[in-house]
Formats: C-alpha cells, structure tokens, sequence
C-alpha cells in the first residue's frame, strides 16, 4: 500500500491503492482515509474496564498507569464520494465538526455516513439538541445492530433509539457481508453489540471497536473490556479478524487505538515477532504439543533444575543432611554476577546445602550453584546423571563462572523444550521419594524469578512450580528468556510447560506463549 501522510491538530491523512491492478489503480483517484480525533489529547483506559486481567500481566506489559486509548472517527474518500465512519460522541469536546469543516467538508454538504455500531460514543455526534447533524446523509447501519437496540429496554438504548427515529427517512440497513456505495465491504464482528461490524475497502480494514486497549489486545485478545456485550463472541471476531488481517496484510484504523489511530499488519500480533525462534512445548500424559519441542536452546539458570535434582541424589548417596554446612570466602566467589548471597555476609560465612539449594533454585544465584558444582561434581557430572535416567536431551557443558567469562558458552549448555518437559514430569512423579528430593520441590514452589513470566498468565487457583532462566543481554536490550515447571490445576490435574524465548525484548513474550500453551490445554480461549 503506498502512503502518504501528513498529521496536523488530530488528522491524519492517509492515501491507500492497494491490492489494485496497476492500470486501474491509474484510472482513479487514490482512496483517502483520515484519522479525526473526537476527543482530543491521550486517553488511559483504567484496569477495572479488564477485570480479568491480574496485576502481574499489567507490570508484565508496563501498563501499570492503564492503558492508551482514543475516540475516533474516519473520514473516508474513494470512488469521489466522501464517507464518515462513525460520528463520536457529540460532548463538549468533541472534535468532529471542527474537523470536517478543516478538510472542506460542512455537515450539511455530507451524503454519506456508515455506522459500526449504535453505543453511544459512535453516534452521539449524530444529533444535536435532539436535531440532526447531517441533514442530508444517508446513514447506513447492519440491520441485526438496529433490530437489536430497537427492542432493548432502559436507558442505554435511548440515544440508538432516538438516531434511528431521527434518520429514519434515510436510513438504510445492511447484511454483514453487503458491498455498500464506494466499494466498501461489510464484515461481521458481531460481540461487542449484537451487529458491530467492520468495514474494508481495499487494504484498508476499519475494525471500529474490535480492540479497545491494543497495547493489552494485540498481546492478549483473549482479554474483554466490560464493554463487550457478548464477551465470548466478541473474542471469536477479534481473533478471527485479526488473522484475517494479517494473512490480508491489511491497515487497521480503529475508534479506540492511540493517536494516530491506525496499525499497520505487522504490528497487531505479539507472536509474529516469535514465530521464527522460539521453542514451546506442553506436555500432558506423556504426549508432548507445542513449537520446535526436538530443537535445542540455551538453558541459562534453567540448568539449576537438573543441578538440583542431581545435588540432592549426591546427598542422600552420602548422607549428608541439609542441614551440614560449607565454608565459603566472599573473596572467592564472583562479584560481577547475579547473587544474592554476596549481600548475606563480609568475608567468610558457613551456608547449609539447604540454603545453597534456595540461593540456587529460588533465587537464581548463580555463585550459590558454581559452588554446588564445587562440591558435588562439574556440569558433566550432572549430565552422567540424567544420561543414566534415560534424558539424553539434556547437556550441561559449563559453570556460570565459566559462561560468565565467555558468554558464547551458554549455548553450549542446552535442552530440547520436549527434553526439560519430560525431566519435570519424572521429577513431579518422584518427588516425594525422600526429604532431599521434596526439598528441592518446596524450594521451587517459592521460586522468586519470573513473576511477569508463566506465573503472570496462570488460571487463577492454579500453581506453577518452576525454574527460569535469563541471557546475557544484547547491545538491542534483547535477552533470551525462558521458563518451565509443573502447572498444578485447581482441580488437581497437572502439566508441564516449558518456554525458550531468544532474542526477546520484554518478559510478556514468554507470558503470551505460556498462556497460548495454557489455552490449547484447558479451553481457556
């Protein structure tokens, strides 16, 4: 699509010829699409319009303040007709007359109005004192939308009511699926109201009230605003739509997305940045679903899983309580690393196992494991282990001392996702064998990492006993980032999830593919 654009007081001009034959596209003006902002200035929608969505995913995606919004309407010209996608809300503040009267368009002078749907903030600026706007437009509206709101009760369908009678000379319904004047196509999205629909006109896909909070949406459509009337088939049209978009490569221009009001199609979905690297798996009865499940990533701190579970089979050999004691310098531990236990003393200090163990497991330390690998055997001491167990997907080359020194080596340091998944169902089958064994599943179950991970995204009364795992950080503020553990259910059914995330910006990444795996499982959709 070639656009140009020119953004001035809320408007923003768009000129859209795409998915045209080239010497058509010449017999014809381009189609324009403006923004207009109704209401002017940023708009942050509050957390109570998501009730469904928990305080973790909000600090997960930086939406701790709420979420950015708009009112808008378009303005569309094709075919030499003028047409106004919705009328916003008619406030006090409303921007909309001012705005067309700036592009040379007078209410009286406009003859064509298409309607998405009839609540308030999408035809409110249709009349004015009870009179209408738009003396001589002819207003078109999805019949299922008009019938529905002709036969509500109470004060919400006053206003539907009153455009309706006011239009009613020139009014016109559609069927979803209808062409109307100018080439536009009428698409179902029906949930939000009983007829909300969407237009399109060329690559142009006006969505209207499809999203409400796309920095939520985009990332999360299976969240609903309170807004939506009929929550699951409003999740239904985003999904589908949203696909449709993106297999169509086409713009969305929506009446509730942020300044400037529209996305282009490789913005709208979260997992689009993710297809091409990242591993996923779900495993559940000894069946393994997912994404590159056989593909090998780096393990990073998920590696303290496997380490623990061979360190508390070296103790119980020895019988070495948790409780029995190791001498450590502070001189000879690293001081540039991740590690908790370096604010715990000054010089020399004794450290249970048990408490290597937490430091190690609960709270990603990494001196606390290199001094675990000290004492009981290096990396290939731990993969001579779970080789004998029978998981030979599993390799552990280097300390973190060592990974430190030469970053490249955390590669070498891997598993399959399919790999680690079956490791975690072995351990959850075999945790109650001895104390050493329950104390490195009590210890993961207070795991203090990954708080805006998988944990963020869990059903509510579940809990995800887990490890994760964090690279080295890019020049482009990237990082591999991966999680993986045992999900219990409220009903006591279980599951293993295990996510590998390189290269990603932020920790929501692995929270959206953990609820997509979660999703595929339960029928949470």
């Amino acid at each position: 699509m070639k656009k140009t654009g020119i953004i001035a007081s809320g408007l923003l001009m768009l000129a859209a010829c795409a998915h045209q034959p080239q010497q058509a596209a010449a017999d014809r003006e381009p189609t324009v699409i403006t923004w207009i902002a109704d209401k002017p200035g940023p708009t942050l929608q509050p957390h109570k319009l998501y009730p469904e969505v928990p305080d973790s995913l909000w600090r997960a995606l930086g939406l701790q303040e709420g979420v950015p919004s708009g009112m808008n309407c378009f303005l569309l010209q094709t075919e030499g007709k003028k047409i106004l996608l919705d009328a916003g809300l008619g406030a006090p503040f409303s921007q909309l007359v001012p705005k067309l009267k700036e592009l040379g368009t007078a209410p009286e002078e406009l003859r064509l109005i298409y309607v998405t749907h009839l609540h308030p903030d999408h035809i409110g600026g249709l009349l004015k004192e009870g009179q209408v706007v738009f003396p001589k437009a002819e207003v078109y509206v999805n019949r299922v939308e008009a019938e529905a709101w002709q036969t509500m009760e109470g004060e919400r369908s006053r206003l539907a009511k009153s455009v309706l009678e006011a239009y009613k000379e020139r009014l016109h319904l559609f069927e979803a699926g209808d062409t109307l004047e100018g080439g536009v196509l009428t698409l179902a999205a029906y949930g939000h109201t009983p007829g909300h629909t969407v237009f399109q006109k060329d690559s142009i896909l006006v969505i209207a009230d499809l999203i409400h909070g796309a920095a939520l949406q985009l990332e999360h459509p299976e969240y609903c605003p309170t807004y939506d009337m009929d929550a699951a088939a409003a999740r239904e049209s985003r999904l589908r739509l949203l696909k449709y978009a993106r297999e169509h490569h086409l713009t969305l221009y929506g009446m509730h997305l942020p300044a400037p009001g529209f996305l282009p199609s490789k913005a709208m979905d979260g997992q689009d940045r993710l297809t091409d690297n990242y591993g996923a798996c779900l495993y559940v009865d000894g069946e393994a679903t997912g994404v590159r499940t056989d593909e090998p990533f780096a393990m990073h701190s998920l590696m303290k899983f496997p380490q623990a579970i061979f360190v508390a089979a070296c103790l119980k050999q020895r019988s070495i309580p948790l409780h029995e004691t190791l001498a450590v310098k502070k001189e000879e531990l690293v001081q540039s690393t991740w590690s908790p236990m370096l604010k715990m003393f000054d010089r020399e200090r004794d450290f249970s196992y048990a408490e290597l163990l937490e430091l190690s497991l609960a709270q990603s330390d990494n001196n606390a494991c290199d001094l675990l690998f000290r004492r009981f055997g290096g990396p290939e001491k731990v993969e001579e282990y779970l080789q004998a167990l029978g998981f030979t997907e599993i390799h552990l080359r280097w300390t973190e001392r060592e990974m430190g020194l030469h970053p490249q080596r955390a590669a070498d340091n891997n598993c399959t996702p399919k790999g680690l998944a079956r490791l975690f169902d072995w351990f959850y089958h075999h945790k109650e064998q001895d104390e050493y064994f329950r104390f490195v599943w009590d210890t993961m179950s207070a795991c203090q990492t990954g708080a805006e991970r998988i944990t963020s995204v869990i059903p509510k009364g579940a809990v995800f006993v887990h490890k994760t795992g964090t690279g080295f950080p890019t020049q482009e503020h990237r990082q591999d980032r991966n999680d993986a553990g045992v999900l219990i259910m409220p009903d006591g059914t279980y599951r293993i999830l295990a996510v590998f995330v390189p290269h990603c910006l932020k920790e929501a990444d692995v929270a959206t593919i953990g609820h997509k795996l979660i999703k595929k499982e339960t029928g949470n959709i």
